[in-house]
């Protein structure tokens, strides 16, 4: 991946989430295949760690602080 796909995912991949059902029925198979390859890949895997919600009574999370 160059600088340029690192740049644009997140904003590919929110303009994916806004309107999933009219970006998949595009005619985008290539940006749609580089989409799924970055959201599939163990990169996106480790940055995009899931935490569960927060609840008023968890302790506080400060991210960077792990």
């Amino acid at each position: 991946a160059g600088i340029v796909d690192i740049a644009t995912w997140p904003f590919i991949r929110q303009f994916r989430i806004a309107a999933p059902d009219w970006f998949d029925a595009q005619e985008w198979v290539r940006v749609q295949k580089w989409l799924n390859g970055f959201l599939n890949s163990e990169l996106f895997a480790q940055i995009m760690h899931k935490y569960p919600p927060w609840q008023e009574a968890d302790t506080p999370l400060i991210f960077g602080a792990e």
